[in-house]
């Protein structure tokens, strides 16, 4: 079981992360058991932060917790690797379980 650390406001280092734009940080984190649906006090997930920001950056941002998110709803889901593929981006910017960095984009 993964401890969250949560701010007075009720976000999640993956919150802060997202608001920076730094996907290679949000991808240590989420690899490390972080989660993106968790909500602050306000109701806000990390793609809600990560568009709160208005970086120009803030667009690859949260195309990168969607792919991770459809990642990981298929794993839960128990779609095969092959399968999880064919399903995503037209680039098929996957990883292997539990891997997130090779969902970044360069």
């Amino acid at each position: 079981m993964v401890s969250v650390s949560r701010c007075f406001d009720g976000s999640t280092p993956v919150h802060a992360a997202a608001f920076s734009g730094n996907q290679w940080i949000l991808n240590k984190l989420l690899n490390a058991g972080g989660d993106l649906r968790l909500h602050d006090e306000k109701g806000r997930n990390a793609e809600a932060w990560a568009l709160a920001a208005g970086k120009g950056r803030n667009t690859q941002m949260v195309e990168f917790m969607q792919r991770c998110t459809s990642h990981m709803k298929a794993i839960i889901q128990g779609f095969s690797y092959d399968l999880l593929k064919k399903i995503d981006s037209p680039q098929r910017l996957i990883c292997s379980p539990p891997e997130f960095g090779s969902l970044i984009q360069g």
